[in-house]
């Protein structure tokens, strides 16, 4: 007889991101209307109320619909094969984490994220909805001609990410190899993004290649809230790259994987519902100055945003 993992005992009506956080909140406070259900998992009246729904279908909770103060509203309770179905997703999501592999990721910090990645992975579900018509233009949350290289640069490629993950043509790498993060990200309530990238070499213009071109990547996310941004940044390791100018901003940076080939530094930063990442593909002195530059100035854009 073949044995199953334990992947294979989740439930698919249970598991999902959404449906899940309804039960977790009805779990622990008790019966909740509809609407505040819907402000403690951030979704809109049509999102909750498909997911409601098919827990309904499914008896894993039950509605009330009652005139309180001459107003309509509903009730929402757990059953109780919703309480049974919850505790044993909860054991079984424990036994996931409690068995993820620490070869995978190393000790300490780095198990964490693993273990964090195999959560992630479990609660992404396919229910991000299309963004609504008039929604802010994320694209300001970049800035547009950043100093890098000494001087102004202008983009040489740009576009949204959308809250499925995917990204605009020309950014391959970013959408098709880094399944991990977008596990990630769509588990924190991926809303939407934009990526912008620019050259970082030190040529004038016309002028003859140098050791230190290369490429800057400005990323910004828009997640469900700023608690979801402080989640991911709580599992990152200890930063390697100071940032004076964003303090709070955790810098690495990886070496190139021969002589002379370049390195990337990379910072993870937040604000608010945004969690930005800027990335740098060049010589390591380079990177690293291009790196405390563009920070900066991203992180300025978002302040800007926000107020």
């Amino acid at each position: 007889m073949v044995e199953r993992e334990l992947e294979s005992g989740l439930r698919e009506v249970v598991h999902q991101r959404v449906r899940l956080g309804v039960l977790a909140v009805l779990d622990r406070r008790g019966p909740c209307t509809f609407s505040q259900l819907r402000d403690a998992l951030g979704q809109s009246d049509g999102g909750l109320g498909r997911h409601l729904g098919v827990l309904e279908e499914h008896g894993y909770i039950a509605t009330e619909k009652v005139f309180e103060n001459r107003r309509p509203r509903t009730w929402i309770r757990m059953t109780e094969a919703g309480a049974e179905a919850f505790r044993e997703e909860q054991e079984l999501l424990a036994k996931l984490l409690a068995t993820a592999s620490p070869g995978a990721g190393g000790e300490g910090e780095d198990h964490t994220a693993a273990m964090t990645i195999v959560f992630a992975a479990l609660l992404a579900g396919e229910d991000a909805e299309p963004a609504s018509p008039g929604r802010a233009d994320r694209s300001v949350l970049v800035p547009g001609t950043p100093v890098l290289g000494g001087r102004r640069r202008d983009p040489v490629n740009s576009g949204p990410i959308s809250a499925r993950y995917d990204f605009p043509p020309g950014y391959a790498v970013f959408g098709s190899e880094q399944d991990a993060q977008r596990l990630m990200m769509r588990s924190h309530g991926l809303r939407g993004g934009w990526v912008t990238t620019w050259s970082v070499d030190d040529r004038e213009p016309g002028g003859p290649e140098q050791a230190g071109a290369g490429l800057a990547h400005a990323l910004v996310f828009e997640l469900a809230g700023a608690s979801d941004c402080a989640a991911i940044l709580a599992v990152m390791g200890s930063p390697t790259v100071p940032l004076p100018d964003v303090p709070e901003a955790r810098g690495y940076l990886v070496p190139g994987a021969g002589d002379g080939a370049p390195a990337t530094a990379v910072a993870w930063f937040s604000d608010g519902p945004h969690l930005a990442s800027v990335v740098i593909v060049a010589e390591a002195a380079v990177a690293v100055a291009a790196l405390e530059t563009l920070v900066s100035e991203v992180h300025r854009s978002l302040a800007a945003h926000r107020n």
